[in-house]
């Protein structure tokens, strides 16, 4: 079975800053380090692919075992990784605007006659990539993701950065989500939607800096 990534949501009261009074006490924000991204991207370094427009990652993870099929033709496995990663991505980041006609792979596969698990695994991202993985390496790099719990008397990074935080918050935004991405890196998805680096998250003022910019 697949690991799951944490996902943690943070509710910013008033009474949780000291000294300040003006937080609006229904302000949510929600955190999360989805598992199927964190996965395609340890496929994607385990594999040894492309970047493929996505940015490298803070560090290389250990690949364990994993040994990808033989006699892979590169640039189509690479197309096939970027394919699933912008259909990974939309789960978490539903696109906006109107529906889109499904794309003659999903057409042919809603015409074949197949039961629920063989339906499963003609979709499922992992199911292509599961191949020769090591299944024990992935897990723990995925754990490694975890977030550290805030220091005694501390409230985190999001009450760290609280200041400009409220502000993005009042412009929309209700989803933060946090990958393992080098360096300093921010992008506003949409208007609910930013995604930021790890090592930006965890530093106050890059955290600070990349709010601040939205």
């Amino acid at each position: 079975m697949p690991s799951r990534a944490c996902s943690l949501e943070f509710t910013m009261l008033s009474s949780d800053v000291p000294g300040e009074n003006s937080w609006p006490r229904d302000m949510v924000i929600r955190v999360d380090q989805p598992a199927s991204l964190l996965f395609l991207l340890f496929v994607r370094s385990a594999w040894q692919l492309d970047e493929s427009g996505v940015p490298p990652l803070d560090s290389v993870p250990a690949a364990g075992s994993t040994v990808p099929p033989a006699g892979l033709d590169r640039d189509e496995v690479n197309g096939h990784w970027k394919a699933d990663w912008a259909r990974a991505f939309e789960s978490v980041v539903p696109p906006r605007g109107p529906l889109r006609r499904p794309d003659a792979a999903t057409l042919r596969l809603l015409d074949a006659d197949l039961d629920a698990d063989e339906l499963f695994r003609a979709v499922s991202v992992q199911e292509y990539w599961r191949q020769g993985l090591d299944h024990d390496a992935e897990t723990a790099w995925e754990q490694s993701m975890w977030p550290a719990p805030p220091p005694p008397g501390g409230l985190g990074p999001e009450a760290d950065a609280a200041e400009w935080l409220v502000g993005v918050w009042r412009s929309g935004v209700r989803s933060i989500i946090e990958l393992p991405f080098a360096g300093y890196y921010v992008k506003r998805v949409d208007r609910e939607h930013v995604v930021v680096s790890r090592a930006t998250r965890s530093d106050p003022q890059l955290y600070s800096l990349a709010l601040s910019t939205l």
